[in-house]
């Protein structure tokens, strides 16, 4: 059984949906979402995810180096980033 059949649609939907409303309110990272549509970058960090774990199916948005080179993230917004992810997957 892969890790995404473990985990679920729904449950990985509703991380993904928690994990991107968290970073884009975020005081340190959440300038880079200013402006983009929350629900579509929830679903592909869900696609992404999916993939990731063994789900199948595809991701269907940008390269994610075209779809960041543009932003300049750093390490630390990186790193800022995981944290937040870890929090919400213990939560």
């Amino acid at each position: 059984m892969s890790d995404y059949a473990r985990i679920g649609e729904d449950r990985l939907r509703a991380v993904m949906r928690d994990f991107v409303a968290r970073t884009s309110s975020d005081m340190i990272i959440g300038f880079f979402f200013a402006g983009h549509d929350l629900e579509r970058i929830a679903d592909k960090e869900f696609e992404l995810a999916r993939v990731h774990l063994g789900g199948g199916g595809t991701y269907t948005g940008k390269p994610i180096g075209a779809a960041h080179k543009p932003k300049r993230i750093n390490g630390g917004h990186f790193r800022r980033r995981l944290a937040l992810l870890r929090v919400v997957l213990r939560e």
